[in-house]
C-alpha cells in the first residue's frame, strides 16, 4: 500500500506524521510523499493536485488547523481515497 502524508509544522503534527511513517514502513507500506504546511494555510489546492496525479491508497493528514478546508478542498477535488487523521477517519 501506498500513502501520502500532509502534516502541519507544529511539534504535534510532527510526531504523528513520524510515527504513522514509522509504523507504516515497519508494516510493509510506502510512503510516497509528505507534505509540511504551514499551520496558517487553508489553500491546499496545490497539494491536493499532486496527490491526485499520485494515487495513493491511504492519506494521513494529521493536521492541527484549518481542517475543515482540507476536508472540502479534498471533496471538491474528487480525491475519494481514504483519509486518517489522529481523530477520525473519513
Amino acid at each position: 500500500r501506498r500513502a501520502v502524508l500532509v502534516k502541519s509544522d507544529d511539534p504535534f503534527s510532527e510526531a504523528a506524521a513520524a510515527s504513522f511513517f514509522k509504523r507504516f514502513a515497519e508494516s510493509g507500506g510506502e510512503v510516497i510523499e509528505t507534505f509540511s504546511v504551514a499551520r496558517d494555510q487553508s489553500d491546499y489546492r496545490a497539494v491536493l493536485s499532486r496527490i491526485r496525479i499520485q494515487k495513493p491508497d491511504v492519506i494521513y493528514s494529521p493536521l492541527t488547523t484549518n481542517i475543515t478546508p482540507f476536508y472540502v478542498q479534498r471533496w471538491q477535488n474528487q480525491i475519494t481515497v481514504p483519509t486518517i487523521s489522529c481523530n477520525c477517519i473519513t
